[in-house]
């Protein structure tokens, strides 16, 4: 489909509501384990970074005919479907496993999200959730 506008005024930015589960399925989709004795939990907080990771010049998100987002990169004209540092955060996955992050940091369960009602707090280990700042 055609992009909508040509500038980055012409077209409305998806919004995307960060949940819990959104969070979890990008962490399974980088290589975190959430089973068992064995959960990565604090390695959601590579995944909470990923879909919060801000789009650099000259990409920018657009919105096709038929709604579907999609990045355009103003200078060459390239269109994507992935952000351009997609590949980077299944790499910050391995390395922090590599130095032992999630068996060090095994308490940190707590995550800032998102969703229709505004911003609350998760734990990702019990799934509790509250809008007062941990």
């Amino acid at each position: 489909g055609k992009a909508t506008g040509t500038g980055s005024r012409s077209f409305k930015p998806a919004v995307v509501h960060v949940t819990a589960d959104l969070v979890e399925e990008c962490g399974r989709y980088l290589g975190v384990n959430l089973e068992g004795d064995e959960a990565e939990h604090a390695l959601l907080a590579v995944a909470h970074a990923a879909l919060f990771a801000p789009l650099q010049k000259p990409w920018e998100a657009r919105l096709d005919s038929k709604g579907r987002r999609f990045l355009y990169n103003c200078r060459t004209g390239l269109r994507a479907k992935y952000h351009p540092l997609e590949k980077t955060f299944p790499k910050l996955v391995e390395d922090l496993r590599g130095q032992g992050f999630a068996t060090k940091h095994k308490t940190r369960r707590w995550l800032k999200l998102t969703d229709e009602g505004g911003d609350y707090w998760h734990n990702v280990g019990t799934g509790e959730r509250t809008t007062e700042a941990v």
